[in-house]
């Protein structure tokens, strides 16, 4: 029982404290896998432990970081690598407390129930209170720092318990530890990469939802606006009928004519005012692009740039629709931006069906004094202030992680002309 409780009682204990330190992660989804996971980091690191005990911490190490690296909470690596670390090395540090009271010995269940609870209650104070207290920042330089001395500390361990084994056993010994943290580590890495990809995939969906439901609610509040103008133009047009009817029953053609240009003419301007066509927007097969410009396009007319909107036929892009999100969403907040300040002008949208490529064209009125393009696409270069002119250089990253993506900019006449091609894949 002593036995039991100095040499594996320490890992269950570090298991149970890194649940601990991350419950709301580890129970917020995968509660069923991410149990499994900690089951089987137990099994691998107690058959490692009987074999080569040294290894046990530094497993334990590798196997905590990449479970903790596929859990969906947003960490830094430094907070990461703070619980993984305190996990490992808080329980090792009661034990070892115990370990040299001789009197306890007699009392290995005791040792066994009072180590765990007083592992449980710090867990918990750390978990409730020490990290949400604590600056991130100094979270993270004091995991980075324990990490480092964790680490060291375990290979220096490692490295005189192999010297302690007989000289013809000590290579095959030291080969067998290095294949066994070589085949983890990539194995950890493959699993990670995996969790990692799958959560960036949940992510992504869960951010295209939120775009969805922002477009919408953006959609529905305009259609909401449009159908009480239409009433209350309406009500006016009747009383303008009403105006006209007794001209007409007074024969007094003066009086109408006059009452024609002051109060009719000027309602063709009502009509053909701000005339946002979101219904041509619908021609856009894709959700979330079409989504992104109704958002985009809805709340620049509420900022009171003028908008045209062509698309005379179905479009559907095949294509990576995140990088296309991310390079339109850059190119329509660029222009609404300037046409903003200028408190002028006019953007102009359009999807073009052509031959093997759609071609989706964003144009806008600029300022006469706008840098040449190869400034604008300079990183850190704006004419919004320092350190805010990112886009440009953003969007010609993100071309050149898409081949069928080709982008053309051109100012010519006071307009901001771009023009991004999109190559079907069956080209």
């Amino acid at each position: 029982m002593l036995f039991f409780v100095l040499f594996y009682a320490p890992t269950l204990q570090s298991i149970l404290l890194f649940f601990i330190l991350n419950t709301k992660a580890i129970t917020n989804k995968n509660t069923k896998r991410n149990l499994l996971l900690m089951l089987f980091i137990y099994v691998i690191t107690s058959l490692v432990a009987r074999q080569v005990s040294q290894m046990e911490n530094l497993l334990l190490f590798i196997l905590f970081f990449g479970l903790s690296l596929s859990l969906t909470d947003q960490k830094s690596v430094g907070q990461r690598l703070f619980e993984v670390v305190f996990s490992i090395m808080l329980p090792n540090l009661i034990m070892e407390g115990f370990s040299k009271v001789s009197v306890l010995f007699q009392f290995p269940l005791l040792i066994l129930v009072v180590s765990t609870a007083l592992i449980s209650c710090f867990g918990y104070f750390v978990n409730k209170v020490l990290l949400n207290r604590l600056p991130k920042k100094g979270t993270e330089i004091f995991g980075y720092l324990l990490t480092i001395t964790f680490v060291g500390d375990s290979f220096y361990n490692l490295y005189n318990y192999l010297l302690e084994y007989p000289e013809e056993f000590r290579f095959q010994t030291m080969f067998i530890v290095l294949i066994v943290l070589a085949v983890l580590l990539i194995l950890i890495g493959m699993v990670t990469f995996f969790f990692i990809s799958a959560n960036q995939k949940m992510e992504l969906e869960a951010q295209k939802e939120a775009l969805k439901y922002e477009a919408l609610t953006t959609y529905t509040a305009e259609i909401s606006q449009q159908y009480q103008e239409i009433r209350k133009f309406r009500h006016d047009y009747m009383n303008l009928l009403v105006g006209m009817e007794g001209f007409l029953e007074d024969e007094d053609l003066k009086g109408l004519r006059d009452f024609y240009y002051t109060s009719i003419a000027p309602t063709r301007n009502l009509l053909s005012k701000n005339d946002l066509r979101l219904s041509d927007l619908q021609r856009i097969k894709n959700e979330e692009i079409r989504s992104l410009f109704i958002a985009k396009l809805v709340l620049a007319q509420q900022k009171g740039v003028q908008i045209t909107i062509e698309v005379p036929e179905e479009v559907e892009l095949q294509t990576d629709l995140v990088v296309l999100l991310r390079i339109l969403g850059i190119l329509l907040d660029n222009a609404i931006e300037e046409l903003v300040s200028l408190h002028k002008g006019l953007l102009e949208v359009a999807f073009l069906n052509l031959e093997a490529t759609i071609l989706i064209v964003i144009q806008n009125t600029v300022r006469e004094d706008l840098p040449p393009l190869y400034q604008l696409k300079q990183t850190g270069f704006s004419t919004k202030g320092n350190n805010r002119g990112l886009g440009l250089s953003n969007v010609d990253d993100l071309l050149k992680r898409n081949p069928q993506l080709l982008l053309e900019s051109t100012i010519e006449t006071g307009k901001f002309i771009q023009k991004l091609t999109i190559v079907t894949e069956a080209e």
